[in-house]
């Protein structure tokens, strides 16, 4: 019975410090790829990531348990540029609804995503690395207007 209790209390304890070393460890290391994707919302399509001139580019910044956008509102049928700036953690960025994702943020590093919003609503943009105690509240929206 002790024996068990222990394994259990042991196996706790690794798993808990796997989860706390995302968000809250500016020396992680990430892949140092460019994660330059293009993504789509739920009714978009797919565009290259090529400069047009007629992207909306908002600015992100990645840091324990937040994002911070110079702007939270774009417009529908237009081209919009993240270019997301890792201030501290590692974390990744997920458009729910669209194909849009970053998988890694690193502190330091600056990566862009390009995407097409096809419908006026809210896009949620959140955290997909496990980034510690904060993680779950690593969420944030973008408007789309007509």
């Amino acid at each position: 019975m002790k024996k068990n209790r222990f394994a259990l209390i042991a196996a706790t304890a690794v798993a808990f410090g796997m989860i706390m070393t995302g968000c809250g460890s500016d020396d992680k290391k990430a892949d140092d790829t460019n994660n330059t994707n293009t993504g789509q919302t739920n009714s978009g399509t797919t565009d290259s990531n090529t400069n047009t001139g007629n992207e909306q580019v908002v600015n992100v910044t990645a840091s324990n348990w937040k994002w911070e956008l110079d702007k939270t509102e774009v417009k529908k049928g237009q081209p919009v540029k993240l270019v997301v700036s890792g201030k501290e953690g590692l974390h990744g960025l997920n458009i729910m609804g669209s194909d849009a994702k970053i998988k890694n943020i690193a502190p330091g590093k600056t990566e862009t995503v390009t995407f097409t919003p096809n419908e006026a609503g809210e896009l949620k943009l959140i955290c997909s690395v496990a980034c510690g105690t904060g993680h779950s509240t690593m969420t944030t929206t973008l408007k789309v207007v007509d």
